[in-house]
């Protein structure tokens, strides 16, 4: 790292943790000093933070939003979580869904051949297009 990128770095360090000293000593209604004391790059528990004023409530997000809805007076409200992740049932079925599909293949090959299961899957490719159509009166395979 050269002396210069390494300056540029570290003033915007000191001009972001100068940002959080402010909202902190505003936040918490405590001096910018009392705030730089409590902070110096430490983590605290929550417990730790409750003692020393830095928070008001020890919960979640769903605490918190609770909190957030009460103090803008809303009494209805919802949550949405993203990204919405399927559940481990969901993930099953359709696990399972996709292998009773590739085993009806798999059976129909295995009766008919790979050769006129070939001709299978372009019959049933060319009946599930919709619109006008072109073809060819021939197929052309590159190896």
């Amino acid at each position: 790292m050269s002396d210069e990128f390494r300056a540029f770095v570290k003033e915007g360090i000191e001009s972001t943790y100068q940002t959080f000293l402010k909202k902190v000593s505003e936040g918490r209604n405590i001096t910018i000093a009392r705030a730089d004391s409590l902070a110096q790059g430490r983590v605290w528990s929550g417990v730790q933070a409750k003692e020393l004023g830095l928070v008001d409530e020890l919960g979640g997000l769903e605490d918190a939003i609770e909190a957030a809805a009460a103090l803008a007076n809303v009494d209805s409200y919802s949550v949405r979580k993203y990204p919405k992740y399927k559940s481990s049932f969901e993930r099953f079925m359709e696990d399972f869904g996709g292998a009773s599909i590739l085993n009806k293949e798999e059976i129909i090959r295995k009766e008919i051949g790979a050769e006129v299961y070939g001709l299978y899957k372009e019959v049933k490719s060319v009946m599930e297009q919709k619109g006008i159509q072109a073809r060819l009166p021939f197929t052309l395979t590159i190896k």
